[in-house]
C-alpha cells in the first residue's frame, strides 16, 4: 500500500440535504421526511468529505440502518418502537464513491422519514452506516493510480465472522407526545396515563 487514509463523509447540500436532522417537536402520528422537495423528488446523500479528504475514490459494500437512542415513557420504551423509516437509495453495490478534480464528486443517496409514536418523548437518534471496501485508490499528477490502505473503525456485520470499515450519518429528531387528556398541558400519552391510573387504582 502506498499510504492510509481515513475517510470522511458529510451530508450533501442542496436538494440532497437531510432536512430531516434536527427538526423539533413532531406530534404523534405525523410524519416528516428528509427531502427537500416534494416527496420523493430529491434523496438526501453524503458525499466525501471536500475539506478532510484529497481526491480519492472509495468503494461503499453494503448499507445497514439502526436507531441508535429511544426516548418516552417506560411503556414505549420496553417496546422498543422506533420512529425512523430508512432504505438505501437505489445504490447498487459495491458503489464507488468518488471525488476528483476531473469529474468533481457523486454522492450515495438514502430514503429517511419519522413518524412520531404515541409515547414517544424527546431525543431519537438514527444513523446510517455504509461498509466500505479495505482499499481506495488515489492518483498522482501522473495520472498513476495508487492504492490505499482505509483506516476507518471497523465493526462486524455479521455476528463476528469479520469486520469492515464503515461511515455513517446520524440524524436526531425531538418527539412530543400527544397530550391526554386532550388540551391539558400534561405530556403523557394515553398508554402511560392508563397505566399510572390503574397503579393509582
Amino acid at each position: 500500500m502506498g499510504f492510509s487514509k481515513i475517510i470522511f463523509i458529510q451530508n450533501q447540500t442542496g436538494t440532497g440535504a437531510n432536512a430531516l436532522n434536527g427538526r423539533g417537536g413532531l406530534p404523534a402520528l405525523s410524519t416528516i421526511s428528509a427531502t427537500t422537495g416534494p416527496e420523493g423528488a430529491a434523496e438526501p446523500a453524503v458525499r466525501i468529505n471536500q475539506t478532510a479528504n484529497e481526491f480519492l475514490t472509495a468503494y461503499i459494500t453494503g448499507y445497514y440502518f439502526q436507531q441508535s437512542v429511544y426516548n418516552g415513557s417506560p411503556t414505549y420504551v420496553a417496546n422498543q418502537n422506533g420512529i425512523f423509516t430508512s432504505t438505501n437509495g437505489g445504490n447498487t453495490f459495491p458503489y464507488k464513491l468518488y471525488y476528483n478534480k476531473d469529474e468533481g464528486y457523486n454522492t450515495l443517496d438514502f430514503t429517511l422519514s419519522a413518524t412520531g409514536q404515541q409515547c414517544a418523548s424527546g431525543l431519537q437518534t438514527a444513523t446510517i452506516i455504509w461498509t466500505l471496501s479495505t482499499t481506495a485508490l488515489s492518483s498522482t499528477s501522473a495520472g498513476t493510480t495508487i492504492p490505499v490502505e482505509v483506516a476507518n473503525a471497523q465493526a462486524s456485520f455479521d455476528f463476528g465472522v469479520t469486520n469492515a470499515p464503515f461511515v455513517s450519518a446520524t440524524t436526531n429528531v425531538f418527539c412530543v407526545p400527544t397530550p391526554y387528556p386532550a388540551g391539558d398541558p400534561v405530556y403523557v400519552c394515553f398508554d402511560e396515563f392508563a397505566r399510572l391510573q390503574q397503579y393509582q387504582g
